[in-house]
């Protein structure tokens, strides 16, 4: 049995998928009330996307939904824990830029489920700018030799200029590029998350038209300039400790300064 395989059957064991494999997860498209049920052949979209990176999906490496879903706000920060509802991965932190400029970015997945996840090939970045007319790929998990999501924990990836702790698991191949836009986590095709951000009504305006969950999210003090007011230390995470996911961008993160980065050799969430 292969490595993947026995990845695969590891989780069915664990979060009760019906068949063989990976379990299959359901996005939920932007305003549609509730959680989709997906299959392993189902196309994964997101209603008043443009340019989407989405697709069929062959498989997903996330589980059914289990239904519930919290709603946003009490506490920011990253992290969810044993009381988290979500049963599939989350960007839970983006920062655009920071202290060292455009290129001080960052993005952190984090893993409310019970198992470990490789974030091998299956598994890609994709990003459009406000001004951009497609998605591109900043990264994309290798064919071998990639890094684990420990359950309850978080993964890393960050760009060229990222100087502070912890360390990056992983780099972004290409810059984000713009502090307004659509980040998506994609596993085979599938849009497994989406978050947009924005600063100012027209920025706000064109990123909706992207893949993204509700509203885009505030990015200030963040506006594409390399003014000490823009080039800090802040960053959008996800409030509930990281497991707000009411399926609207702009309720479920919030602006953090300092940044709060984790990664796979940060303590785990209980």
């Amino acid at each position: 049995m292969t490595l993947r395989a026995a990845a695969a059957v590891a989780a069915v064991a664990l979060l009760g998928a019906a068949s063989c494999g990976y379990p299959t997860f359901g996005f939920d498209p932007v305003g549609s009330g509730g959680r989709a049920s997906g299959s392993a052949s189902a196309a994964q979209s997101t209603s008043g996307s443009t340019g989407g990176a989405g697709g069929s999906a062959a498989s997903s490496s996330q589980s059914a939904s289990a239904g519930s879903t919290t709603t946003g706000g009490a506490t920011s920060g990253t992290g969810g824990g044993a009381g988290c509802p979500v049963t599939h991965l989350l960007i839970s932190e983006i920062r655009s830029r920071g202290l060292n400029g455009g290129n001080d970015e960052l993005i952190e997945i984090y893993n409310p489920t019970e198992v470990a996840i490789p974030m091998d090939d299956a598994w890609s970045i994709k990003v459009r700018g406000s001004t951009s007319t497609s998605y591109a790929t900043r990264w994309q998990g290798p064919t071998t030799g990639s890094v684990s999501i420990p359950a309850h924990g978080h993964f890393l990836i960050a760009g060229s200029m990222y100087a502070q702790m912890p360390p990056a698991d992983v780099m972004l191949t290409g810059s984000i590029t713009a502090d307004s836009a659509s980040i998506l986590l994609v596993n085979l095709g599938a849009t497994v998350s989406a978050v947009c951000f924005a600063f100012g009504a027209d920025k706000e305006t064109a990123v909706a038209a992207f893949t993204c969950e509700g509203k885009p999210a505030s990015n200030a003090p963040h506006d594409d300039s390399a003014s000490s007011l823009s080039n800090v230390d802040s960053s959008i995470v996800r409030n509930q400790n990281g497991c707000a996911d009411s399926h609207d961008n702009a309720t479920d993160f919030t602006v953090s300064h300092p940044a709060k980065p984790e990664s796979t050799v940060s303590a785990l969430v209980p």
